[in-house]
């Protein structure tokens, strides 16, 4: 039990002394926590509480206000945490035997969900006294989204005030829930179908890129061949143009040999005229040769361009593989 006003502590602990489990707190209770809320303690001690005496004066119109205190308001949410987790079972029941029966339910957070059955204090017509807050209109918009339904309003002595009791209907507050627990499964399914496909395409991009990378190797590996044989191939096309210019630089020099024995000499002595007569016909043979020999070096050269010019091919090729090779590579 919870009582805002110390004169009745005395009397509640006695009743509370007799009921295993029941306890007493003086506490005033509403819908925050704070340390400056005020308190009217009023002529007629059920009308103690946060409404001023203005606010009471149509239903009571010889009311007084006695004293105004400043104490501390508390969320009854705060006032079960407090004791530690497990150290008060939740309620099942409430009542709320005041005018601020909406602010205290609304400060009761999550054990509002775990009540069976509300008992309020009400003003049930609001003409006469307005308390926005504690009408039956107020009351009820903020228990029907927890599944409560009004059962009986029960007139109070004053017949501007009632007790409402309230029942939770658990069939009907369940059913949305159940509804929104199924919309939400089968959203989440939805979402695990796509996930699931995604998975699939994923696993299928990934097998396309192996081949894909498997191909390449395997032209990569076929490009190292076709570079090896290429490399081979021109070296013995180098061996075959050194050897082709050794041939060539013997026959120049051989050329370089014959060119004196070829060349005609000064008219002199009939000796003289005989001997060069001797050395014409001697020398007719060696310009034959030297003719010849010419001949051989003039075929020498152009094979010798060939072979240049199939080189710089050839290399042109192998750089040409280097090419592609290193592309793949980096790809």
């Amino acid at each position: 039990m919870v009582e805002a006003d110390p004169r009745w502590i005395h009397e509640l602990s006695a009743v509370a002394a007799e009921r295993p489990g029941w306890g007493v707190r003086c506490a005033l209770l509403g819908d925050e926590d704070r340390p400056d809320a005020r308190y009217h303690v009023m002529s007629n001690p059920a009308a103690s509480g946060p409404t001023d005496v203005e606010g009471l004066r149509a239903l009571w119109p010889n009311l007084r206000c006695v004293a105004t205190r400043t104490m501390s308001e508390h969320r009854l949410e705060s006032l079960l945490d407090a004791a530690g987790p497990g150290a008060f079972p939740a309620p099942n029941w409430i009542v709320v035997d005041c005018l601020t029966a909406v602010p205290i339910l609304r400060g009761m957070g999550r054990y509002l969900n775990k009540l069976d059955v509300v008992w309020a204090q009400v003003v049930r017509d609001t003409t006469t006294l307005n308390l926005p807050e504690s009408s039956l209109q107020a009351l009820t918009e903020l228990l029907l989204p927890f599944g409560f339904r009004l059962v009986e309003v029960v007139e109070a002595v004053n017949p501007v005030l009632g007790e409402a009791i309230y029942l939770r209907d658990w069939r009907a507050w369940l059913e949305p829930h159940l509804q929104w627990v199924e919309d939400e499964k089968r959203q989440w399914e939805q979402r695990c179908e796509a996930q699931a496909r995604l998975a699939a395409d994923c696993r299928r991009q990934a097998e396309t890129l192996r081949e894909a990378r498997d191909a390449e190797a395997e032209r990569a590996t076929q490009l190292e061949e076709t570079l090896g044989r290429q490399q081979a191939e021109l070296s013995q096309l180098r061996d075959r143009l050194e050897e082709q210019r050794r041939a060539a630089a013997e026959l120049d020099a051989q050329l370089s040999l014959l060119a004196p024995l070829s060349a005609p000499g000064t008219h002199g002595s009939p000796s003289k005229r005989m001997d060069e007569r001797r050395r014409y016909a001697l020398t007719q043979s060696p310009m034959a040769l030297g003719i010849e020999i010419e001949g051989e070096a003039a075929e020498w050269q152009l094979r010798q361009r060939r072979m240049d010019e199939e080189l710089i091919r050839a290399e042109a090729q192998i750089d040409l593989l280097k090419d592609i090779l290193l592309g793949g590579t980096r790809r």
